[in-house]
C-alpha cells in the first residue's frame, strides 16, 4: 500500500516551519509555543541533540503528498554527523541512543488547538502497528507538562546553532534544570499520566505522534516518524510505515526454486 509521506529533516525545506534567525556568522536556535522538539539522548552521555521541527499544527491533519523528498542530502548528513560526534559512530545501531518528539501550547492556545494542548510521541511496540494513544486530561493536569516544555523550549532558544548545515538545532550540554536530558530524567516533562516518549533508535524504531487537547478520552493520532542511518527523518500522515516484504510472485518463485534445488540434491544422494 502506498503511504503518503512527508520527508523532512527538521526545519529546513518545509514551507512555513520555524524561521531561523541569523547573526553575522552563525544562526541561532528559535522556539515558539506549540513547536515540536525532536531530541536524542543517551544515558551517561554529556550532551544531547535537539532540533526544532516547527509548529505542531504543520503535522496536524496533514494531507500533503509530495512526490519527492523535501530534504537536501547535505542537511540530513549534517544531523547524522552531529549524532555521530555526540554519541559515537554507532549511534544508529548501538541500542542505547533514544529519540522522542514533544510539544505543548500554553494558556493561550492556537486555534484549533486549545490551551495546554500537548503533543507526544510513543514508540511502536510492533513496527508498522500504531501504538496506543495517550489519554487526555484536565487543563489543571496538562498545564504542568506544558509549563515544563515551555521552559525547555526557552532554554533551547537563542543559542548559537551547533548543527551543520544550519538546522534549527543544537548539541546541548546535559547540564541545567531545563536541559533536554534533565527534563526527561524528571519523569519525562512531568505529565501525571503515563508518558513513554522515548524510542530506541534503529531500523525498526518508529514514533507515533499524538495530540492531546484538554478533556477526556484518547488523544488524536497525527502521523508517524522514522529516521534512517543517513539522518533523514520521514513523516507519514496517514498510517505508520511498514517494513518492506517480498512481492508475492517473487516469494513464490523463490520457494519453487529452493524446492527444486532440494529435490535435486535428494535424488543425487
Amino acid at each position: 500500500m502506498l503511504i503518503r509521506t512527508k520527508h523532512l529533516l527538521t526545519m529546513l525545506a518545509v514551507a512555513g516551519i520555524t524561521a531561523v534567525a541569523s547573526t553575522a556568522n552563525a544562526a541561532v536556535t528559535t522556539y515558539t509555543a506549540g513547536n515540536l522538539l525532536l531530541g536524542f539522548r543517551e544515558t551517561g552521555a554529556t550532551s544531547s541533540v535537539i532540533v526544532n521541527l516547527g509548529a505542531g499544527g504543520t503535522y496536524r491533519n496533514d494531507t500533503s503528498t509530495p512526490s519527492s523528498p523535501l530534504i537536501a542530502v547535505p542537511t540530513s548528513a549534517g544531523l547524522a554527523a552531529s549524532l555521530a560526534a555526540t554519541f559515537g559512530s554507532d549511534w544508529y545501531t548501538s541500542g542505547t541512543v533514544t529519540w522522542a518528539i514533544v510539544g505543548a501550547l500554553g494558556a493561550a492556545g492556537v486555534a484549533p488547538d486549545g490551551p495546554f494542548t500537548l503533543y507526544g510521541s510513543r514508540e511502536e511496540s510492533v513496527y508498522g502497528t500504531q501504538g496506543s494513544a495517550y489519554a487526555r486530561a484536565a487543563s489543571g493536569i496538562q498545564s504542568t507538562p506544558s509549563a515544563s516544555l515551555q521552559s525547555a523550549g526557552s532554554f533551547f532558544s537563542g543559542v548559537e546553532n551547533g548543527l551543520t548545515p544550519n538546522l534549527s538545532g543544537l548539541v546541548q550540554s546535559n547540564v541545567g534544570a531545563d536541559s533536554w536530558d534533565t527534563r526527561f530524567a524528571a519523569s519525562q516533562f512531568g505529565y501525571s499520566g503515563t508518558w513513554d516518549l522515548d524510542g530506541i533508535l534503529g531500523s525498526t524504531s518508529q514514533l507515533d505522534l499524538f495530540r492531546m487537547q484538554t478533556g477526556t478520552g484518547a488523544g488524536a493520532y497525527e502521523g508517524s516518524f522514522i529516521i534512517g542511518s543517513d539522518g533523514l527523518v520521514s513523516f507519514s500522515s496517514t498510517a505508520p510505515f511498514t517494513a518492506a516484504v517480498p512481492e508475492p510472485g517473487r516469494a513464490v518463485l523463490l520457494g519453487l526454486g529452493l524446492s527444486g534445488f532440494l529435490f535435486r540434491r535428494r535424488r543425487q544422494a
